[in-house]
């Protein structure tokens, strides 16, 4: 039995992969997920059935308080929010339902150990800080091309934060810093996910104003220079951390 809750984080993972590709509203795949997985957990007897009582705190006591869960997200909807498309209510109406699913697949997944799992394997290959912050943000750039900003945040930032505030980067960033450097490259990787296909939010957005005189193929490989500027940036950020942490050194000394 414990051999079997060993490997729920991994098949919760797996199952949340083959949900996203149904088609399926992504609040609705993210509930459901852990919600099947939740019951799972209590059928086997390692959470009470009380334990789903604590989405609610968990949004408004944990997500909403975190300063980089809140700040990153927040940083990248400001040019969302700033679209004429008149998407902003139906938009808004919509993340309260994939915050609500997220947070329920991450209360679950973190139940079940997929935290110290996640840890384990990282530990395990022995990269060293920087081997360990390339494949975070290498798995964070990949996922943006299947996950939008919201779910990404909601369910692998709880899982890699402790883990880089862990590291020491020193003398690069001093060890109060690292956490605002991360929470910049986040933001930075972040960014293109709304360029990368087939689920790039700002394609469509071209699409729909292009028309049916420039072919989606087209848009797709016109990205890729932007996409290589985003990754630029990124790399800038990680090599000279000064361009992300000046400015905050001297308004929050």
């Amino acid at each position: 039995m414990s051999a079997l809750v060993d490997v729920l984080p991994l098949v919760m993972f797996a199952a949340l992969a083959v949900g996203m590709f149904t088609g399926l509203p992504v609040a609705f795949v993210l509930g459901g997920v852990g919600v099947v997985f939740g019951g799972l957990v209590i059928l086997l007897g390692e959470m009470p059935a009380i334990m789903f009582f604590n989405l609610v705190p968990r949004i408004w006591g944990g997500i909403a308080e975190n300063l980089v869960l809140v700040s990153v997200p927040s940083f990248i909807f400001m040019g969302t929010m700033l679209e004429r498309s008149g998407l902003a209510e139906d938009l808004l109406s919509a993340l309260d339902f994939i915050f609500i699913g997220a947070t329920a697949f991450s209360l679950i997944f973190r139940i079940l150990g997929g935290d110290e799992l996640i840890e384990g394997i990282i530990a395990a290959l022995g990269v060293g800080p920087w081997g360990t912050l390339g494949l975070i943000m290498g798995v964070m750039f990949v996922l943006g091309f299947f996950l939008d900003w919201v779910e990404i945040t909601l369910i692998i930032l709880p899982v890699f934060t402790p883990i880089i505030i862990g590291l020491d980067f020193a003398p690069h960033v001093a060890r109060g810093d690292v956490i605002f450097w991360f929470a910049i490259l986040i933001a930075i990787n972040l960014q293109t996910s709304f360029l990368t296909p087939p689920f790039g939010m700002s394609l469509f957005y071209l699409k729909a104003i292009a028309g049916r005189q420039v072919a989606m193929a087209t848009i797709f490989r016109g990205v890729l220079p932007f996409v290589l500027l985003q990754l630029v940036g990124l790399g800038l950020v990680m090599a000279f951390p000064e361009i992300a942490l000046s400015l905050p050194d001297r308004m929050l000394n």
